[in-house]
């Protein structure tokens, strides 16, 4: 982080020659908020069993500020017991009687509880996102209050059983969302307790309907009121491009995923 008003940054070029660019800190423009890392999709199962002292070191590399990557944002996949990439994230509640009656061994299922902990541990500032890739096969619909309650249960759980406060909760990962449905689970998060927790919408990556999200909002007070970040998977495959209505809504912007 930059403290002060002006910061003067030197450019050298390898003829000899230099420019000046000023960075204005009190300029309206927007702020970089850091590098993020996803979990999910089964894709990092195997750290978890990696013998120490190499686990260790690999989550220093990620996690531990001004050291390694350094990151600073963690999303992971909130489990829904379906293949949702290189394999199957468990859910915390497998059956309707699980939901109904939560246990404690329920939430230590699979492994990216173990990894909120282990990255909290580097940096306690990190900010901590959960996101769905699909849901189990009791839930009625995606965009149903059972889903949004699902969701509450999980973040009630890892509050309650492991200590983890979760920043953002996303809507469906590269599947269209529902806008009415966004406005009720803003209303259901703070009716539990979970005002804090912001959402997190779009995670499209169709360059057509990528950014649609922010002229949705644009035309809906209500919506603008329950989404806290934008975002896209993949935006440089159209160079970032933004739709004129994300640059005026004061909304952050995010790139979701990033490809090399």
């Amino acid at each position: 982080m930059v403290y002060c008003c002006m910061l003067f940054l030197f450019v050298y070029h390898s003829y000899g020659q230099s420019s000046q660019i000023d960075i204005d800190m009190s300029g309206t423009g927007r702020t970089f908020e850091g590098i993020g890392t996803l979990s999910a999709g089964a894709s990092s199962r195997l750290l978890i069993d990696y013998p120490e002292p190499y686990r260790s070191d690999i989550l220093d590399y990620l996690f531990k500020p001004r050291f390694g990557a350094n990151l600073w944002h963690l999303k992971v996949e909130n489990g829904g017991d379906i293949n949702s990439t290189d394999g199957s994230e468990p859910a915390y509640a497998h059956t309707l009687e699980e939901f109904l009656n939560p246990q404690p061994a329920f939430f230590n299922r699979g492994y990216e509880w173990w990894l909120i902990k282990e990255a909290k541990k580097r940096n306690p500032d990190i900010k901590i996102e959960i996101l769905q890739w699909g849901i189990p096969g009791w839930i009625d619909n995606f965009y149903s209050e059972t889903n949004a309650s699902f969701i509450i249960g999980y973040l009630k759980g890892l509050e309650k059983h492991h200590g983890i406060t979760v920043d953002y909760t996303g809507i469906h990962n590269e599947v269209m969302y529902d806008k009415d449905w966004i406005k009720r689970l803003r209303e259901k998060l703070d009716k539990n307790d979970l005002g804090h927790v912001k959402i997190d919408a779009g995670d499209l990556w169709k360059p057509e309907v990528q950014w649609q999200i922010a002229g949705d909002i644009a035309a809906d007070a209500e919506l603008r009121e329950a989404v806290s970040v934008i975002n896209a998977h993949v935006p440089e495959l159209i160079n970032f491009y933004l739709l004129p209505e994300a640059n005026t809504q004061g909304i952050p912007i995010w790139s979701g995923e990033s490809h090399a």
